[in-house]
Parts: C-alpha cells; sequence; structure tokens
C-alpha cells in the first residue's frame, strides 16, 4: 500500500511537470519558490487506520478517519525548511477482547490530536512542481472515551510529497505522512494550499 501511494505521489508530480521555457528561466522567482521566507499551509487528512495488540488478547482495529491540519514554515535556504505542524483526526475504533475462543467487541469514538516540529526539504523539478520530504518530532494525545481509553505518546513522523504552484504565493500540496506511534490512527494522507507569505 505505501508503495503504491509514493509512486502515486511520484506520478503526480511528474504530470505536473513540463520543460522550462527561457522565459521561465529568466522570471523573478515568485514568493512560492524563493529560498527563504514564511509560509503557511491548510490541510484536509485521511488516516489510515490501524491494528494494535494492547496484549492480554485485547487488540484495538481502527478504521479510517478524518481530520484537519495546519502547518506553519520558515524557509532557511538550499531547499530547507523548519515547520510547525498540528493535526486533528477522528476515527471508529473496535476494541477485541478474546479469551480463549470467544471474543467481545465494544466500537468507540477515536479523537487525536498531535503536534510537530519537523525538518523538510524542498527539490523544483520545474518552475511550478516540486518534491519534498520531511521528518521529526511528534506528540499526540488520544481520547476513545467510550472505551476508556486517554493517553499521549510521542514518537517521529516522516513525509514524503508533492506541491504544484497555481500563482506567485499559492500552492497545491499532497502528502503521505508515517508515524513510528503505534495507535489505532495510523498514517495520514493530506491534500491542501500552501500560502507563501
Amino acid at each position: 500500500m505505501k508503495k503504491i501511494i509514493l509512486s502515486a505521489l511520484l506520478l503526480m508530480a511528474s504530470a505536473f511537470a513540463h520543460e522550462e521555457t527561457e522565459a521561465d528561466h529568466n522570471e523573478h522567482a515568485a514568493a512560492i519558490h524563493s529560498e527563504t521566507g514564511l509560509y503557511g499551509a491548510v490541510k484536509a487528512l485521511v488516516t489510515m487506520g490501524n491494528s494494535v495488540d494492547e496484549g492480554e488478547g485485547v487488540t484495538l482495529k481502527g478504521d479510517s478517519g478524518k481530520g484537519v491540519g495546519i502547518e506553519l514554515g520558515y524557509k532557511i535556504g538550499y531547499g530547507f525548511a523548519i515547520e510547525a505542524d498540528a493535526t486533528f483526526a477522528r476515527n471508529r475504533v473496535t476494541e477485541v477482547k478474546c479469551i480463549e475462543d470467544e471474543c467481545e467487541r465494544e466500537e468507540g469514538d477515536g479523537e487525536y490530536t498531535t503536534v510537530s516540529l519537523d525538518l523538510a526539504y524542498n527539490y523544483h523539478i520545474t518552475h511550478h512542481a516540486a518534491l519534498f520530504v520531511k521528518g521529526g518530532y511528534e506528540y499526540e494525545t488520544e481520547s476513545i472515551d467510550s472505551l476508556n481509553i486517554n493517553g499521549n505518546d510521542t514518537g517521529f513522523i516522516y513525509a514524503i510529497g508533492t506541491e504544484y504552484a497555481v500563482g506567485e504565493h499559492t500552492a497545491f500540496m499532497l502528502e503521505y505522512e508515517g508515524t513510528t506511534i503505534e495507535g489505532p490512527r495510523g498514517n495520514s494522507l493530506f491534500a491542501g494550499v500552501v500560502y507563501a507569505y
């Protein structure tokens, strides 16, 4: 599944690509392409869900879910940027308790709030299209009230994505983000709009 998603992101970036004309090459860099400066993004997300073994015959199975995210970043030069990200997501979680051959199921709504600090690298493949990778440290709170689950965890995120500039200050983006936190939320897919100041 991860290979399919990564391949799709690369294909989309290639589809957006076109040969730079001499005018493109000589054109003054738009804010969205500048090497330094502040930018922000608003993103919709889909969580992919995950199954987690809680021990003693208890498993949490998370369905795919939905959410929103924001990020604020600063380009520090040479394609690198520092980002602060925050997301909120919800999904349906099934708790399966098995004793010998008998299993009981109980469902609840999971809520996840995540904040992270990331280092990103952006590589322009044409005047309009770019690929990016990033990694960072995250803190996540998890709440599934009907299953009496409330807690928090820390871990690392890793991501790959593509941006396509549609104006001097604006770009559309797609991103696949993985996490080392073991929980029923799982990894995420993002789509959003980036605005460079």
